[in-house]
């Protein structure tokens, strides 16, 4: 890149003329270091997505269909949470609600096939934390607000403005053991740390308001860019010669005042709607213990991954419904020593039991094993070809045999 004297130069003496020569203080200095380094990262980072994506991508003849594959983001809750958790938390909501949409979706229509007669599930959905987020007004809505004030912001007004417009019961202050252990950092004369608590569907998260209007802005300095441009390197040159065919398109000033979130919105958008066009499977992948010993199962930790990632209020739908299911000819043949057990003088064999019509012998296993009260239609039904019960049939039958 350039000679260190220049970067020097521009990181301490920012679009300041010569004859001034005013340096920035040391926040400045690290400020502005900070954005020289994230900027040529990001654009390392979409040099290389565009590259890969150009050299593995078929012609427009053999694209209709593909195979895809989505590593989803993390639920993160720090001792200091800010933009960077915010987005990947609202991603997170917004792939757990398209999960949990989609799961319910592939119920209904296994349901409808095997002609099921069924009452739709009552299950609660993270709709409202999502709106919270996203919505009008909501939290990203305010923040970029803020934005576009022509002011300085003040993290105590920017936390009460949102705590104040924004009445919903999943969103409020930090408690004050909370508040004391975030205000250590502070200095002494703050009344009360700059933050809101949001309630997502894994847990509550608080953010600290602090630097996150800053953070949001997203805003690069032109001298920054220019010097960039004028690098030594051939390939960070090149990076960056696309900014000026930007600024000569009409819609560069829109999109140079878009914020952070409203760009990571627009992506996850469009991510959203390849996801609603395809059919999605999926695999939940839970770490034993965070110290990679083999043969140790640490509980909590477990426990904590599968609150994140949703898996207890999938596991609570599915209890709602019918999730364990067999078709006759397995139900038969698992369950029909029942039959002969229960049955005064019965004398067939498992494979007559489980031969000729399988639903006919599934009906008759029943009757004669379970309790009026647990073959009500409640605890199971008979459709098409399957046979849905739930969780406490199922256990009830494994417990009898």
């Amino acid at each position: 890149m350039h000679a260190p004297r220049h970067i020097i130069y521009y990181i301490c003496v920012h679009g300041i003329p010569m004859h001034l020569c005013v340096f920035h203080a040391g926040w400045a200095v690290r400020y502005y270091k900070w954005i020289s380094l994230s900027l040529s990262l990001c654009r390392i980072f979409q040099w290389l997505v565009e590259f890969i994506n150009v050299n593995i991508c078929a012609s427009d003849v053999f694209n209709r269909k593909f195979i895809g594959l989505l590593d989803v983001y993390g639920f993160e809750s720090f001792e200091n949470n800010s933009l960077e958790q915010l987005c990947i938390n609202y991603a997170n909501e917004k792939l757990q609600q398209h999960f949990v949409e989609n799961y319910i979706k592939m119920q209904e229509e296994e349901y409808l096939a095997e002609g099921f007669h069924w009452q739709p599930l009552d299950y609660e959905d993270n709709h409202n934390s999502v709106q919270l987020l996203e919505g009008t007004p909501g939290i990203f809505s305010l923040l970029n607000e803020e934005c576009s004030l022509m002011r300085e912001s003040e993290a105590p007004a920017v936390a009460d403005r949102i705590l104040a417009q924004l009445s919903s019961s999943l969103l409020s202050r930090p408690d004050a053991g909370a508040a004391m252990s975030h205000r250590s950092s502070r200095p002494s004369g703050s009344s009360h740390m700059p933050a809101f608590t949001v309630l997502h569907y894994a847990g509550s998260v608080i953010y600290e308001v602090e630097n996150l209007v800053e953070k949001n802005k997203d805003k690069i300095p032109e001298e920054l860019v220019g010097l960039l441009q004028g690098s030594q390197n051939t390939f960070i040159r090149s990076l960056f010669t696309c900014v000026q065919d930007e600024n000569c398109n009409h819609d560069s000033k829109k999109r140079q005042n878009q914020t952070v979130l409203s760009k990571f919105k627009s992506s996850l958008m469009s991510l959203m709607s390849v996801l609603n066009r395809s059919k999605p499977h999926y695999i939940r992948c839970v770490k034993p213990n965070c110290a990679s010993r083999a043969r140790f199962f640490d509980s909590r930790y477990v426990m904590s991954q599968l609150e994140a990632c949703g898996i207890l209020q999938t596991v609570q739908i599915a209890k709602a419904g019918f999730p364990d299911r067999l078709t006759y000819v397995e139900f038969s043949n698992r369950y029909g020593c029942l039959l002969k057990r229960n049955t005064p003088g019965h004398t067939k064999s498992r494979q007559s039991i489980g031969s000729g019509s399988s639903r006919s012998s599934a009906n008759r296993i029943m009757p004669c094993t379970v309790s009026h009260e647990a073959s009500a239609p409640q605890h199971g039904q008979c459709a098409l070809g399957t046979y849905f019960f739930c969780i406490s049939l199922q256990m009830y039958l494994v417990t009898t045999k």
